[in-house]
């Protein structure tokens, strides 16, 4: 599955999971978009490939216990930004290195 822009909780709440097969978005995947949209991604097994992950004015939440994140380009500073925040959160093994080429595998 494929998109070019995908918004995950634009105004209400969405949720992507991720067992396996691929979703690709070619531009970003933008978490919870307006102040009261929640987007929750749950990556279990699969890969999640992306230009980047945004946090708009919402919430959102990115739980990887399996499978692969593939963000394109340089985005070490979003992801450590994600981070921090409790975002971007990998379940199982090692947080994500946001210095690791942008590629996270989950267990």
């Amino acid at each position: 599955m494929s998109g070019k822009l995908v918004y995950l909780g634009r105004a209400g709440s969405a949720r992507l999971n991720i067992n396996g097969g691929s979703f690709t978005a070619d531009d970003n995947i933008e978490l919870g978009k307006n102040d009261t949209g929640y987007g929750e991604i749950n990556l279990a097994g699969g890969t999640l490939q992306a230009g980047t992950l945004k946090l708009g004015a919402g919430a959102g939440l990115v739980n990887i216990t399996g499978g692969t994140l593939i963000l394109v380009g340089d985005d070490t500073a979003d992801v450590q930004s994600l981070i921090e925040l409790g975002v971007l959160v990998a379940k199982t093994g090692p947080a994500p290195n946001p210095k690791s080429r942008n590629t996270w595998a989950g267990s």
